[in-house]
């Protein structure tokens, strides 16, 4: 009868055993690891401090990116070309073109709208102009270049007609994405300083310099983009960065252009005036005065409620005003 050799017994105890052995080993195994991981448990919690720096960082750029997309994008708005120009009435009012380029010039008919920007094909100085200049026993008539102010004819390249770029006491156009020279006032209704922008955007990061409330300062470009309106951003010439002459449409005026003219007081009667402290007939008067057929430098002009002139005298004493409604005009420009 055939039996069962040891032969056919043994491979399978073997088996057997190599299962156990493997399974111990394979515990041994774990119980290592786990013994090390629980040694180097400081190691596992810097490991895990640099994981949450890392995502805190990665949040924060993420947040930033967020807020750059949301910003106007910080590229030059247009390549300069010296014919575009912004009509910016400090009055607000639309005006009607002329059909040539003199005082007297009969109306298109055609109008310029504010915040509209325009072409230019041609600029042109004012004519010679009269004015009445009061004299000893009378009047006489005066010529005088240019007599509505420092003003230039600008005719727009699609043919409407002309318009003058500034008017007595009211500036009404600005030149832009071109080089200009021009001197401008910062100042503010609040009296609080300006900080200066990198770039022309309101937005724009900020250099830590400031404009000061009163201060004078040069301007060597200005441009105005299309989501901005009428909003005009100035170019110091200093290279300080860029500032802007109001901070939203609706809001206040923060810079004015200033000009250079020289006027004379000639009164009819002959009597010296106080000079003002405010650009108002019955604000308060300083110590100072100006006497009959006394010059004097202008900065800054505004125009009043009733067409009158009040005169920033350049070197800072105060007001003076063209007319008086009981005494009549008083200064005259002489340039």
């Amino acid at each position: 009868m055939a039996g069962h050799s040891e032969d056919d017994d043994g491979p399978a105890a073997w088996m057997v055993v190599l299962s156990l052995m493997f399974g111990i080993a394979m515990c041994c195994i774990c119980l290592v690891c786990l013994f090390f991981l629980i040694s180097k448990n400081n190691g596992l919690d810097e490991l895990r401090a640099t994981a949450e720096n890392s995502l805190r960082q990665c949040q924060s750029c993420c947040s930033n990116c967020m807020k750059s997309s949301s910003r106007a994008p910080r590229v030059r708005q247009k390549e300069l070309d010296g014919h575009e120009w912004i009509f910016k009435p400090q009055d607000g009012r639309s005006i009607v073109t002329l059909s040539a380029p003199e005082f007297d010039a009969a109306e298109t008919g055609e109008t310029l709208e504010p915040g509209e920007k325009f072409e230019v094909s041609a600029e042109e100085g004012p004519p010679m102009v009269e004015q009445p200049v009061p004299v000893e026993g009378g009047v006489e008539i005066e010529e005088l270049a240019g007599g509505e102010g420092q003003c230039t004819f600008l005719c727009l390249a699609d043919g409407r007609g002309w318009v003058l770029d500034r008017e007595p006491g009211l500036e009404l156009c600005y030149k832009l994405f071109e080089p200009v020279d021009e001197l401008w006032l910062y100042d503010p209704e609040n009296g609080r300083p300006m900080a200066i922008r990198d770039s022309a955007f309101i937005d724009g990061e900020q250099t830590g310099q400031t404009l000061e409330p009163g201060e004078k300062f040069s301007v060597s470009e200005i441009q105005a983009s299309e989501d901005t309106g009428t909003i005009l951003f100035l170019k110091l010439k200093d290279g300080r960065g860029w500032v802007f002459d109001q901070k939203d449409e609706d809001g206040d005026i923060l810079c004015k252009r200033m000009i250079d003219e020289t006027w004379e007081y000639r009164p009819v009667n002959g009597a010296p005036i106080a000079i003002r402290t405010e650009p108002n007939i019955d604000s308060e008067k300083t110590e100072h005065k100006v006497y009959s057929e006394e010059s004097f430098r202008v900065d800054l002009i505004v125009k009043g409620l009733d067409d009158e002139l009040f005169l920033r005298l350049e070197d800072g004493r105060g007001w003076l005003f063209d007319k008086h409604p009981e005494h009549g005009t008083m200064c005259f420009r002489v340039f």
